[in-house]
């Protein structure tokens, strides 16, 4: 079963008690043995944020396939939100428009707000797409209609943008996949209208992915870096379902499905890559198979819902547990011994074995706590920024080191034991404050959910 690690429940940090003056200078850490949820990749299942509580987020689990485990609570959902008519559970979504010139009204947009503040109140984090269908019949709307639509979306979106981890395109056709509109929107001018409008509206608020790499190299301005990647069939065959195939709408340049794929390859490792196994192949889903495709192609996040034979295989919960970035402290150093009114040099050593890199920029500090876990005030120890930026950690071998000068101030007690930890607070200023929201690394005994911190050492002067 995959689950979260064991937690801390607060209190002082594991680690060696020691004398003044005795303090241990070298800590090594163990990788985490069960996998550590984060929000930032990761497994992912559909859910139904319009008509699901809080609770029924919150705690999210996905059985396996064959009903022989569960992963959970997932801290990542995928959120489709039907716009015809808004309310519907997203599998009800019409699977034709009868009013496609009506723009969403604000009743509309204020069950879409509390929908996405639910997903808040859960501490959980979405994929989001809007769609106007849950069919193979390529039912939208008008694309001026659509470019009305987003703008009114916009800013109920950038209310909740801590939240959305990425958006998918969505809009356009077969279940905001971008193909067969009924609309004429799969065409080669409203498709570049579409995506160069949904970027200027959403791309500032949230990291954007497109279901077919051949429309961002068709459409993206050169040398701009704006949309990642959501493949629909992930690992099913050679064309992931048409993932690395030209596409009617794309006129002029051509690309063959190797360049598609060597393009997506690069493009994963700047953007998240999400993929969705909709056709199941026991050879392409093979432990092997599944983690050289994933590692080429920096797999950020996957929806482990359905189509899932991967599941039954042996390797399941280890290949999961290296979808996104899974950062792990691997030593803390101190080159002299901690000292009320002294200070001492800090030395951090991380490592990411994930699939992915992280794409948010997650700051690092370093805090005191009391004897029973709680960050001491700031106006005793102030959290101490460590300079080391995450994101440069590569993806499956990556090792990077940070640094920071940590001063003892005088109103430390001599004599009292304090723990030492690391604060990783979400980078969105609404999220900052919520523990939940913090990034805990894949250690063994050092992430506290409760707190949100990463336990490192007692420290006694």
């Amino acid at each position: 079963m995959v689950a979260f690690s064991v937690l801390q429940r607060g209190g002082l940090a594991s680690g060696q008690d020691v004398s003044a003056g005795s303090q241990p200078l070298q800590y090594n850490y163990a990788p985490a043995t069960t996998m550590v949820f984060n929000r930032d990749g990761g497994p992912w299942n559909h859910v139904d944020i319009m008509n699901l509580t809080v609770d029924q987020l919150r705690n999210h689990v996905q059985k396996y396939i064959d009903g022989n485990g569960s992963i959970g609570p997932l801290r990542l959902l995928h959120a489709p939100i039907c716009l015809n008519p808004v309310g519907v559970p997203y599998e009800e979504c019409s699977t034709t428009n009868a009013t496609p010139n009506r723009t969403l009204s604000p009743d509309d947009l204020a069950k879409i707000d509390a929908a996405l503040g639910k997903v808040e109140q859960a501490r959980v984090k979405i994929i989001l797409r809007f769609i106007y269908n849950h069919s193979a019949q390529g039912e939208d709307a008008p694309m001026d209609t659509i470019v009305q639509d987003m703008e009114l979306l916009a800013p109920v979106v950038r209310k909740h943008k801590g939240v959305v981890f990425n958006m998918n395109a969505g809009f356009v056709g077969s279940w905001g996949e971008g193909r067969d509109s009924t609309f004429g929107n799969s065409l080669a001018a409203p498709m570049k209208r579409f995506m160069a409008r949904e970027y200027a509206l959403f791309g500032l608020l949230t990291l954007l992915q497109q279901r077919y790499p051949a429309s961002i190299l068709a459409y993206e301005p050169p040398g701009h870096v704006e949309w990642g990647i959501h493949d629909d069939d992930y690992s099913g065959n050679p064309g992931d379902g048409g993932t690395w195939l030209m596409k009617p709408w794309i006129r002029g340049r051509r690309w063959a499905p190797d360049v598609i794929r060597a393009f997506a390859d690069r493009r994963s490792d700047q953007m998240p890559f999400s993929g969705e196994i909709g056709t199941d192949n026991p050879k392409s889903q093979s432990c092997d198979a599944f983690d050289s495709y994933s590692t080429r192609l920096h797999l950020n996040s996957m929806n482990v819902g359905f189509h899932n034979t991967l599941s039954q295989q042996p390797c399941y919960a280890e290949l999961v547990g290296r979808i996104g970035p899974v950062i792990a402290l691997q030593s803390a150093a101190l080159d002299s011994q901690p000292a009320v009114g002294g200070s001492a040099n800090l030395t951090l050593t991380f490592t990411n074995t994930g699939y992915s890199r992280l794409f948010l920029k997650v700051p690092v500090y370093f805090v005191l706590t009391d004897a029973s876990g709680k960050v001491l005030d700031p106006s005793v120890f102030a959290p101490v920024p460590v300079s080391v930026d995450l994101m440069q950690l590569q993806a499956r071998t990556g090792t990077l080191s940070g640094t920071a000068r940590i001063n003892f101030p005088a109103g430390l007690k001599s004599g009292a034991t304090y723990g030492a930890a690391l604060w990783l607070p979400d980078p969105d200023g609404k999220l900052r404050e919520i523990p939940e929201y913090n990034y805990l690394l894949s250690n063994d005994g050092l992430p506290d959910e409760a707190t949100g911190l990463n336990r490192l050492f007692s420290l006694r002067f």
